[in-house]
């Protein structure tokens, strides 16, 4: 399977990004469940996040050798993304126990156009933001707004 992947590596990224989309609208279905009729948000994404790292550690165990040797500005790259990975999931699980998940699920899907414009402002040399993809991230956003205007 690994070769497969690393032999078509655009078919591995749309394969894992449906798995991707899988995972992350059951999680928030899962997860909506859990913050009105389990535990408070925070006490729901603690320990998300918990049994995630744990789920995790031994996927990527042998790369830590690797990571240990990376730069200082390389951790402070991880650090934030981890503090900005779990923001988001406690912000998104609150958001679960206050409105239906059909409003704040498509609401919190509009992510990429923040990825696009932090991509345009600081990864020029590394990727390009084009009209079409802009485009794309536009009706994104129509979707939503229609989403949330019709479930009003």
């Amino acid at each position: 399977m690994r070769q497969w992947l690393a032999a078509r590596p655009v078919a591995a990224g749309y394969i894992l990004a449906v798995g991707s989309a899988l995972s992350y609208g059951t999680a928030q279905f899962v997860a909506r469940i859990a913050v009105t009729r389990v535990a408070p948000p925070l006490v729901t994404t603690a320990f998300a996040l918990l049994f995630g790292a744990l789920f995790l550690l031994p996927l990527g165990i042998g790369h830590f050798r690797r990571a240990r040797r990376a730069p200082g500005k390389a951790w402070l790259f991880i650090v934030l993304a981890g503090l900005t990975a779990a923001s988001g999931v406690a912000f998104m699980y609150s958001a679960f126990s206050l409105v239906p998940l059909v409003v704040a699920s498509p609401l919190g899907s509009v992510y990429p156009l923040v990825a696009i414009g932090l991509t345009h402002l600081f990864l020029q040399r590394l990727e390009r933001v084009t009209p079409r993809l802009v485009a794309g991230a536009a009706l994104v956003v129509a979707g939503v707004v229609l989403v949330v205007v019709g479930s009003a």
